[in-house]
């Protein structure tokens, strides 16, 4: 299984510049950045260490036309949610 998975990492980043995002990755996965879990994270970027994360309550640009992330950085590690 852990194979399989890291197989799909590898070929998503390829295809994506490095980025993983919860809209290309088809399964569910958990974010560690530095030993702690993000719950938010919208974007890994495993090779940099990056991690896009939303606020709680969401915040909207000037315009309100689109949801602010912040960019977290650290040591990063996508494990299989379960």
């Amino acid at each position: 299984m852990a194979d399989l998975f890291n197989a799909l990492m590898t070929d998503c980043e390829s295809r994506n510049r490095g980025w993983i995002t919860t809209f290309n990755f088809p399964l569910k996965c958990d974010v560690w950045l530095d030993g702690k879990l993000i719950e938010r994270a919208v974007a890994v970027h495993r090779k940099t260490g990056r991690v896009r994360v939303h606020d709680i309550p969401a915040k909207l640009d000037k315009h309100g036309k689109r949801v602010l992330c912040r960019t977290l950085h650290g040591n990063v590690e996508v494990v299989p949610h379960g």
